[in-house]
Parts: C-alpha cells; sequence; structure tokens
C-alpha cells in the first residue's frame, strides 16, 4: 500500500498545533515493508523535511512477528535500505 507523508502526519500535525507552537518530533516511525518502501521511505524523509517545526525523526526498526504482527526492518530489502542510507546522508546537519 502506498500511503504519503501527508495522509498520515497532517491531522496529528494539526492537533500538535493546536496547544503548541514549539518544534517537535516524529517517534517510532517507519515504512511498511513490500514493493513501496523505499518509496516510503523518500517520502517520509521529504516530508519531515518540508515541514518546518518538524525537526526530526527516531527511526523504528523492529521486528514484531514474533508476535504476529508486521516486520518493520529494513534489512531485507536492498532498495528501501539503499534509500534509507541516501535520504539519512542527506539529512541537514546544521
Amino acid at each position: 500500500m502506498d500511503v504519503h507523508f501527508d495522509e498520515i502526519f497532517t491531522r496529528v500535525f494539526d492537533r500538535i498545533r493546536s496547544f503548541t507552537s514549539r518544534p517537535f518530533i516524529i517517534s517510532e516511525t517507519s515504512v511498511q515493508p513490500g514493493p513501496y518502501a523505499a518509496q516510503c521511505v523518500q517520502d517520509l524523509f521529504a516530508g519531515v523535511k518540508a515541514t518546518p517545526d518538524l525537526v526530526g525523526l527516531i527511526w523504528f526498526d523492529y521486528n514484531k512477528s514474533s508476535v504476529g504482527r508486521e516486520d518493520w526492518r529494513l534489512q531485507d530489502d536492498a532498495v528501501a535500505v539503499t534509500a534509507f542510507r541516501q535520504a539519512a546522508k542527506a539529512w541537514p546537519t546544521t
């Protein structure tokens, strides 16, 4: 499933902005493994960079399949790993 940054986060950001004007981060985020993972990684990083009061993200890289849930790791998807590395490398450092 190809879901875009705005579809996931716009409503949440609007709620956060209703009670603070301070910068914030997205914690424990990732992309669902599958054929769109690399594109979703790129979209996630681009969305964070394009949102002025969003100062970063914390990546969730965890295998929950042992409890009947999704394996959120990218390690078995070389294209998604490459997309993540490129996006992280291009992250502003200042």
